[in-house]
C-alpha cells in the first residue's frame, strides 16, 4: 500500500508557506519602523522577491528534509515542537549562508526579526491547530485513519481506550473483530468475525488493521495478511511483550529485524550526562555551603549521646544495586547498629514517638537535617539530588514486580514522593508518586522538586 500524505501535513505545509512570507514582510516593516539599529535613509527599499523565494526554499526545504511534517500525535506536542524549533534553527543558518552569497545588503537586524517572528508564528499556528482538533475532533476535520482492531482481549481493550481518549493522535477506532463469545457480547464495539474483515474494511472505509492477537494465535494473523494481500489497507501488529517491560519498551531495527527492549534505561545518555553534571555541580555547591552546619551537627550528636555522628546503612540504588548511604545518627548507638534484616515486628522502619530516637535525633528528623551527609553520596555518584528514596534491602524483597520500576532511575535525596507527603506516605506501601517521577522525568522536574523541597522541610509535615 502506498503511503499517503495526511491532511494535517498538507495544512501545516500550506500554513507555513503563508506564515514564512508574512513573517518576512513583517520583519521588513519592523526594521523600518522600530528605533533600533542604524537609521535608514530615504532610499530604503523593500526586500526583492528573490529573497522571499530563498526564505521559502530554505525553510520549507529544511522542514521537509528533517521530517517536520511527519507529525505523530498532537501537532503541538513537545517532540513535534522541538523538531520544529530545531529545523527552524538549521533553516536560519542555511538562509544566512544564501544571503551572504547573494543579497548581502539585507539588514542583520531584519534577519533576526524574521527568525523571531517566523518561529513564533509557526509555533502559535500549531497550537491553534491542536486546539481546533481537540475542540472539533480530528477525524472530522483532518480525515484521520479509521482503524479496526483484531482481538478483544485485554491488550485490544487497552489499545482502543488509549486511542479513543486522545483523538489528536490521528486515529479513529471503529471497532474490533473477534471470534470469542465475550467479544460478541459487546454490541457497541463488536463488528464481526475474521472472515468478515474484507467486507468490514470496505463498509467502514478502514485505513489500518491493528492485530492484538496473542502469539499462539499468530496463525490467524498470517491468514489475515494473506487474505488482505490485494486490499489497500495497512496492517500493524501490537505485541503483548510490552506488559513485560519494566518501564519503557523501545524498538530498534537491525536489517529489518525488530528488537524490542524490555529493560531500557528511562534516562537517555545525553539526559543522564546532564543530570550527573547538574547533580555534581549543585551538590558540590550545597556541600561547601552547608559544611559548617554539618560540622556543628556532628559535634552536637556526639555531645548528646554515645556513639558516632554518622550512620551508614545499606540501601538499594539504581537497578537495585546496593550501596552505603550516609546519614547523621538520630537513634541510640544500639538501635543504629548496621543491619539488613527486617525489624522483628513492625513493617514500618519509621514511627511517631519512636523511643529509640535521641533528643538531637528528633530535631534533625523534623527538618530532615539528618539527610545532609547524603550530599557526599551524590558527589561520588551513588545517589542523585532528586529521585525515589533509596530503600532498605529487606523491604525491596517484599516488592511486587510493578514496584521495582522505581529503581529504573538514580535514587535521590528528595523527590516527588517526599514533597507530597514525606513520611505520611510509607515508601514500601505507596510508590505511585515515585513511578510518576520515573515516567515523567526531566531536568525541569528535578529543578521544580528541588525548589519545593525547602518549603516542605521548613513546614516539617510528615517528618518523624
Amino acid at each position: 500500500m502506498q503511503p499517503r500524505v495526511s491532511r494535517l501535513a498538507i495544512v501545516l505545509f500550506l500554513g507555513d508557506f503563508v506564515l514564512i512570507l508574512a513573517s518576512l514582510a513583517i520583519a521588513s516593516g519592523l526594521r523600518a519602523s522600530l528605533p533600533f539599529g542604524q537609521i535608514l535613509g530615504p532610499t530604503y527599499e523593500p526586500l526583492p522577491v528573490l529573497v522571499y523565494g530563498a526564505a521559502l526554499a530554505t525553510w520549507l526545504g529544511t522542514f521537509l528534509l528533517t521530517g517536520v511534517y511527519e507529525v505523530e500525535g498532537s501537532p503541538a506536542s513537545r517532540p513535534n515542537l522541538l523538531k520544529l524549533v530545531t529545523a527552524a534553527a538549521v533553516a536560519t543558518f542555511v538562509f544566512a549562508g544564501v544571503l551572504y552569497f547573494t543579497f548581502r545588503d539585507v539588514s542583520r537586524l531584519q534577519f533576526l526579526y524574521f527568525f523571531a517572528v517566523g518561529l513564533a508564528a509557526l509555533v502559535i499556528f500549531r497550537v491553534v491547530i491542536d486546539l481546533l482538533l481537540r475542540w472539533r475532533g480530528s477525524s472530522q476535520i483532518m480525515g484521520w485513519r479509521n482503524v479496526i482492531v483484531i482481538g478483544a482481549g485485554q491488550l485490544g481493550s487497552e489499545v482502543m481506550e488509549k486511542v479513543r481518549s486522545d483523538p489528536s493522535r490521528g486515529y479513529r477506532v471503529v471497532g474490533f473483530v473477534d471470534e470469542s463469545r465475550r467479544a460478541k457480547n459487546q454490541q457497541t464495539l463488536y463488528l464481526g468475525e475474521l472472515d468478515q474483515l474484507r467486507d468490514l474494511i470496505a463498509e467502514h472505509q478502514i485505513d489500518e488493521v491493528w492485530s492484538t492477537l496473542p502469539p499462539h494465535a499468530y496463525d490467524k494473523l498470517y491468514s489475515v495478511i494473506v487474505d488482505l494481500d490485494e486490499v489497500p489497507v495497512r496492517i500493524k501488529v501490537i505485541p503483548d511483550y510490552f506488559a513485560l517491560a519494566l518501564v519503557k519498551a523501545k524498538i530498534e531495527m537491525i536489517d529489518g529485524i525488530p528488537l524490542i527492549g524490555l529493560r531500557e534505561p528511562v534516562i537517555g545518555d545525553l539526559d543522564r550526562l546532564v543530570k550527573r553534571v547538574f547533580d555534581f555541580g549543585v551538590g558540590l555547591i550545597l556541600a561547601l555551603l552547608l559544611l559548617p552546619l554539618m560540622l556543628i551537627i556532628a559535634v552536637a550528636i556526639r555531645l548528646d549521646s554515645r556513639g558516632p555522628a554518622l550512620f551508614r546503612q545499606e540501601r538499594a540504588g539504581e537497578n537495585g544495586k546496593p550501596f552505603l548511604m550516609l546519614k547523621f545518627r538520630t537513634m541510640t548507638a544500639e538501635a543504629s547498629a548496621p543491619s539488613t534484616a527486617a525489624p522483628p515486628e513492625a513493617e514500618k522502619h519509621k514511627m511517631k514517638g519512636d523511643p529509640r530516637l535521641t533528643r538531637m535525633g528528633s530535631s534533625l528528623r523534623r527538618f530532615s537535617l539528618d539527610e545532609l551527609p547524603q550530599l557526599f553520596n551524590v558527589l561520588i555518584g551513588d545517589m542523585s539530588l532528586v529521585g525515589p528514596r533509596p530503600e532498605m534491602p529487606w523491604l525491596v524483597e517484599k516488592y511486587a514486580p510493578w514496584q521495582r520500576k522505581r529503581f529504573a532511575v538514580p535514587q535521590g535525596i528528595t523527590g516527588w514522593w517526599q514533597i507530597n507527603g514525606r513520611s505520611d506516605k510509607p515508601m514500601h506501601e505507596n510508590t505511585d508518586d515515585d513511578l510518576y517521577y520515573v515516567y515523567n522525568y526531566s531536568l525541569l522536574l528535578d529543578i521544580k522538586i528541588l525548589l519545593r523541597t525547602p518549603l516542605v522541610v521548613i513546614r516539617g509535615k510528615g517528618a518523624f
